[in-house]
């Protein structure tokens, strides 16, 4: 009997350790253990790869080049106005006072050129891929991507001659031109022929009886007194309307020519000193040209001929008045048509 009690004790304690290892497997199973997968994960993802970023490209450019045979005024109206068509197509327009082969790189697209643009020709035939403007009185004749603005500064000079006679008392105009410009000693000669395709011989009705209109030339770039002298002598006729080029302007000569209560034309804007005595602005003006090839040279096409009008601006109605602002219009638009030739001399 003590036996079989030793015997059933012993089986039950076995029981126990058994059931005890079972339930302590179960837990373990329960509960999972972490892996290194997701610490792997959040790393990457806190850490992108490092992008390499694509070089950038500088900007395509303009040039704008101006010689010797560019006037001050005719070049600040194409500079104004190329660089504001440059701004459209974000270029970048770089100013130069000559220009060669080694100055076209890859980011030039378009070359403007303004004055007597010497050697433009063999420029453009050798960077086909860019488009060149003249704007020039030169002879130079259009290729397939070089276009030329024809600039004819006689007709700014014989509108001006036209102008001085048109609104002058008693035919009383004059102009101060110079000797060695464009037109070489034919500027007095196509001054004088705008005068007198108005009133024939222009002779006044009181004295000092000479033909107007009348003029002086000097060399550009004489000293501002050698223009005053020059007036001068040619006011001992009695001048009421002065015609000032881009050679002789100077502050002190149209400082003095104002205190002498004159009418003033000039190829400039006026300052505001003088603007009361001003009458209008004559000058031959390519930029709105411009405009019109600007489509063209960013296509890369070519090859155009245009001519720069007449523009009259900075009018004054008291000085010159709407009916004979009229009047000079006209002549203008038949400038252009090619019905008046300027260095003809009129019938008298």
């Amino acid at each position: 009997m003590l036996h079989l009690l030793r015997q059933s004790a012993q089986i039950a304690r076995w029981f126990f350790i058994v059931a005890l290892f079972l339930l302590l497997t179960a837990c373990g199973t329960a509960t999972p253990t972490m892996t290194d997968a997701p610490t792997s994960t959040i790393a990457e993802a806190t850490n992108p790869p490092t992008l390499t970023p694509e070089p950038t490209l500088p900007p395509a450019s303009v040039i704008l080049v101006s010689d010797a045979g560019a006037s001050a005024s005719d070049l600040l109206n194409i500079e104004t106005r190329l660089t504001a068509l440059a701004a459209q197509q974000n270029m970048t327009l770089i100013k130069n006072e000559a220009l060669s082969a080694s100055d076209i790189t890859e980011q030039v697209k378009i070359v403007v050129w303004v004055g007597l643009a010497n050697g433009i020709t063999e420029l453009a035939a050798g960077a086909p891929q860019v488009q060149f403007v003249a704007i020039t009185s030169a002879e130079i004749e259009p290729s397939s991507n070089l276009s030329i603005i024809r600039v004819q500064p006689e007709n700014a000079v014989f509108i001006a001659g036209y102008l001085s006679t048109l609104i002058a008392p008693d035919w009383r105009g004059a102009a101060l031109l110079p000797s060695d410009g464009p037109l070489g000693d034919q500027a007095q000669v196509v001054f004088t022929n705008g005068g007198r395709f108005f009133c024939g011989r222009c002779a006044p009705a009181y004295a000092p009886v000479v033909l107007f209109p009348v003029s002086a030339a000097l060399p550009a770039g004489s000293p501002a007194s050698a223009w005053q002298t020059a007036f001068d002598e040619l006011n001992k006729n009695i001048i009421e309307v002065v015609y000032v080029s881009d050679a002789a302007a100077s502050p002190e000569l149209f400082s003095t020519l104002t205190d002498m209560g004159l009418t003033l034309l000039g190829s400039q804007p006026p300052s505001p000193e003088w603007s009361e005595n001003w009458a209008a602005t004559v000058s031959v003006d390519g930029s709105p040209l411009l405009d019109a090839l600007w489509p063209d040279l960013v296509a890369g096409k070519g090859g155009q001929l245009l001519t720069a009008p007449v523009v009259l601006s900075n009018i004054n109605p008291e000085k010159l008045t709407p009916g004979r602002q009229a009047l000079a219009e006209q002549m203008i638009a038949d400038l252009q048509a090619g019905l008046i030739e300027p260095f003809s001399v009129p019938a008298e």
